[in-house]
């Protein structure tokens, strides 16, 4: 048995995106990207941490009684955790019976993780599915994602992973064996663009895309679409020429941009930058598709 552990903040059963077939997707936690349009925020912090649901709160106070270092604060605008105090033990959280205390996030061992996506292998079987490792960046966690995938891979399971692509081309190296479908976010070409955007430099993105394309990996680009921000003109066909330019062809999504993680933002006490923005329509997505079907370039909507 292993005493390796992931810090992990959701396993998703019976999905059918993030891959072929149906698959079992391993939420891990850690980004070094700040996206503006982040679906899932709670994944960029690297560690548990605590979240507060004004709205469900009773005010029966046992998350204070129970703190044993006083972290815990109560007003009018509700409970609040004194980060500097706070020691990560969950008791407020174990004894909040309204769940307005909750973790994003938890320490699972590696042992537990692969046994539970391993529960579904005959699904994985009889639709040709498998196992996708998420996040955040999942090679955030190099040595986890690594031990993961390569259990997986023993034990016969196709393996996918999500990646931004910004980590280290040595991160890279290690898991590639081990995995038979590379996810890979290209969200701007322009490098400043791309800044502005994610909050880093894409050149090394860039990089680790065409080391993956030059030793033959099994590759779709998935491309997020954010209206007025990355869905110009130019923009697609910069991203166009750039999956040209790639030894191999490759399948490229198109990821219409979506609110579902709004909610989220206000659980966070974040702002949310982009919320003038409403998500494509359906016949925008195809003109962005003809696009790329134009160029010899398989696309879908979707993915």
């Amino acid at each position: 048995m292993s005493n390796k552990y992931a810090v992990v903040f959701d396993i998703q059963k019976y999905s059918i995106h993030d891959g072929p077939g149906i698959r079992t997707v391993v939420f891990l936690k850690g980004c070094p990207l700040k996206c503006l349009w982040c679906a899932n925020p709670e994944s960029q912090l690297s560690e548990p941490h605590i979240v507060y649901f004004k709205d469900k709160c009773i005010s029966d106070l046992n998350c204070k009684k129970v703190c044993p270092n006083n972290a815990i604060t109560f007003d009018k605008e509700g409970i609040k955790i004194n980060e500097n105090k706070c020691s990560k033990c969950m008791l407020c959280v174990d004894n909040c019976y309204a769940t307005a205390l909750r973790v994003y996030g938890k320490n699972l061992a590696i042992d537990e993780i692969v046994s539970k996506c391993m529960e579904d292998k005959v699904f994985y079987e009889t639709s040709n599915g498998g196992v996708t490792l998420s996040g955040g960046e999942p090679l955030f966690q190099l040595e986890a994602a690594h031990e993961i995938l390569r259990r997986l891979k023993s034990k016969g399971i196709h393996t996918a992973i999500e990646t931004t692509g910004y980590v280290s081309n040595e991160n890279i190296k290690k898991i590639m064996d081990h995995v038979d479908l590379f996810l890979f976010d290209i969200k701007a070409v322009d490098s400043d663009k791309h800044k502005r955007l994610t909050g880093v430099d894409n050149h090394i993105i860039h990089d680790n895309l065409r080391y993956l394309d030059e030793h033959n990996k099994n590759i779709i680009i998935r491309v997020p679409v954010i209206p007025s921000l990355n869905d110009s003109k130019d923009d697609m066909l910069n991203i166009i020429n750039l999956v040209k330019n790639l030894r191999n062809k490759h399948q490229v999504n198109l990821l219409p941009y979506h609110r579902l993680g709004l909610y989220k933002y206000e659980v966070l006490k974040r702002d949310y930058e982009l919320k003038d923005i409403t998500p494509p329509k359906d016949d925008y997505m195809n003109s962005i598709l003809k696009m790329f079907k134009e160029n010899d370039i398989e696309c879908q909507v979707g993915g």
